[in-house]
């Protein structure tokens, strides 16, 4: 595709380790140019904005287990879509609907055809940081969507459920430290 997307957390535009990612393209010679730098629109200190990045398409995801919107470190991630002049807009803010204290929403992002998992390793649906990943999809008029929550069926404290994600065409894979 030619295009490479590199999470930079301790970033500091806005604020200290807020986080940023750049976007980098493949040119007819082979080098690398950097065409954007993307920061959240709510960039704040602490964010981790970064921490993971995901493209395919003309579609960013970017991870920021450190947002604090629904509890402290409970995260988000941010869509971000590659306009017709080349440009990056941020499409969307990704956050879990039932979200909380610690879940670190965002610690792993990944998507493909427009469905996104994020890892959500300091979840506790099935103990303490049992983790959990959140799949969301973009719908018709171009919003994104929670669909689903995935938890092992057997999850357990401390195996960070979510700490890897990974998806194509349909099948979704998540890692678990056991």
């Amino acid at each position: 595709d030619g295009v490479a997307v590199i999470g930079s957390s301790g970033d500091d535009d806005n604020g200290s380790s807020s986080g940023s990612a750049y976007v980098f393209e493949q040119q007819g010679d082979g080098t690398w140019q950097q065409i954007a730098k993307l920061t959240a629109d709510d960039g704040a200190d602490g964010d981790d904005f970064g921490s993971s990045v995901a493209i395919h398409d003309g579609v960013a995801v970017i991870g920021a287990p450190g947002d604090n919107n629904n509890g402290t470190s409970s995260g988000s991630a941010y869509v971000f879509e590659q306009q017709s002049d080349g440009t990056w807009l941020q499409v969307a803010k990704l956050t879990a609907d039932d979200g909380a204290d610690g879940d670190d929403f965002g610690h792993k992002v990944t998507t493909h055809d427009g469905v996104a998992v994020i890892g959500a390793a300091g979840d506790d649906d099935n103990g303490t940081d049992s983790g959990s990943a959140y799949v969301f999809e973009q719908q018709a008029d171009g919003t994104w969507l929670q669909v689903a929550k995935l938890t092992a069926s057997d999850g357990d404290s401390n195996e960070n459920f979510g700490c890897s994600v990974a998806t194509h065409a349909g099948v979704a894979v998540i890692g678990a430290v056991l």
